[in-house]
């Protein structure tokens, strides 16, 4: 299941069903949507890290997942 914050769904229900012509609504999509990606993607790299069953793995997923969140730092 993919959880997403009340104010990007309001701004994805004022862009779709209520055609707001808010010229800043869709940057504000935008920015909510990689946001959350980006966040999925830690999560996903974090959970690899945790569930990997061999020391070789292990350094590889905790080495993506921190590439991931250095760069969502920047």
């Amino acid at each position: 299941m993919i959880q997403i914050e009340d104010a990007l769904w309001a701004d994805l229900a004022r862009y779709h069903l209520l055609d707001d012509p808010d010229p800043a609504l869709p940057a504000r999509i935008r920015a909510a949507m990689t946001r959350k990606a980006e966040a999925m993607a830690r999560r996903q790299a974090y959970t690899a890290y945790k569930s990997a069953t061999t020391p070789e793995d292990k350094a590889q997923a905790l080495d993506r997942y921190l590439r991931h969140t250095l760069a969502d730092n920047d």
